[in-house]
């Protein structure tokens, strides 16, 4: 789930920490899981769901410097 994706980038951030690198995590049309993603600091997320809910993930997306895209 998006916890276990959200420490799994953690880990390799710690672990890594001169290697650049991104994890995308898709949410399919799972506002819910978007929302979570966006918490818990995943900064790369993907969303296919109701384009309401896409305009208001990209809202807090940019409040938290996270990138949401279409899937």
């Amino acid at each position: 789930g998006v916890l276990w994706f959200a420490e799994l980038n953690r880990a390799l951030k710690a672990e890594f920490p001169g290697v650049p690198f991104t994890l995308t995590l898709d949410c399919g049309d799972r506002a819910d899981l978007a929302h979570a993603a966006l918490v818990e600091g995943i900064g790369c997320i993907r969303f296919s769901g109701h384009p309401d809910a896409m305009r208001a993930l990209q809202d807090i997306a940019a409040q938290l410097g996270a990138e949401l895209s279409p899937s």
